[in-house]
């Protein structure tokens, strides 16, 4: 999902005195609003602290916690909880929102080369 199909999501799931933005205007304006909050330095991060993304890891696909989400000049980064054997875990500081894949397919993809 794009930052923007992600922002116009939320933007329609957003509620209003029991309505939600969806009933009180029409989807081009949503996502007009969405073009202008990502032209005016919006980030919009692929998941929420607590959800799960798939990285590369030891030459491996494997799913990781999200435990944080930083931004600064050089762009999104994450501390992500990995279960590494079944036993031990790690918190890694180094992935950034580029390094992470949503679904374990798109994680699959690029770790044979189709996405990186």
């Amino acid at each position: 999902m794009s930052e923007k199909e992600r922002l116009v999501e939320l933007l329609q799931n957003c509620q209003i005195q029991t309505r939600t933005l969806e009933d009180l205007f029409y989807k081009s304006v949503i996502e007009k609003i969405a073009d202008h909050l990502l032209e005016n330095g919006i980030i919009v991060p692929p998941v929420n602290v607590g959800g799960i993304v798939w990285v590369i890891y030891n030459k491996c696909v494997t799913p990781a916690n999200v435990m944080a989400v930083y931004v600064d000049k050089s762009g999104g980064m994450f501390d992500l909880k990995i279960l590494t054997e079944g036993i031990k875990s790690t918190i890694n500081k180094d992935y950034t929102f580029d390094m992470v894949y949503t679904t374990k397919e798109e994680a699959e993809k690029a770790l044979k080369g189709g996405a990186e």
